[in-house]
């Protein structure tokens, strides 16, 4: 029987899974999916000035970059039906830069808002941007 196991090839064994051991389930990525979709509608709506500004909110700095973070995607989608490694360090390396920096640059610039409204207790009037 292990020699059988032995011989089998990877995306044999991969397909016996079930969903939830291979990846992310199916209603995370969807909430993933809808979450960049979401940002880039703000973000288009903002730019064409589709609607006013007293509707919908303008987009902070880092939201521009992080919607980039779908070029990450395009490259693994393309590196694992053939399992390209090169597509696969390309798509690491621009998640990193497009995905995870501009969370984290996000992240230091709401910080002093958050910090305000802990320590007072009270929203401001205005989040600056």
């Amino acid at each position: 029987m292990r020699g059988f196991a032995r011989q089998r090839s990877r995306s044999v064994v991969a397909s016996d899974q079930p969903a939830e051991q291979a990846g992310m389930s199916e209603g995370a990525l969807l909430n993933v999916h809808m979450i960049w979709l979401l940002l880039a509608a703000q973000v288009t709506v903002n730019q064409l000035n589709l609607v006013s500004h007293s509707v919908v909110a303008a987009p902070y700095q880092w939201e521009y970059p992080y919607l980039l973070g779908i070029i990450p995607s395009l490259f693994s989608f393309m590196a694992l039906p053939k399992n390209n490694i090169s597509y696969l360090v390309i798509s690491m390396i621009s998640a990193g830069l497009f995905c995870i920096v501009p969370l984290i640059y996000g992240g230091m610039e709401m910080f002093p808002v958050a910090q305000q409204l802990y320590h007072h207790g009270g929203a401001p009037l205005t989040i600056p941007n």
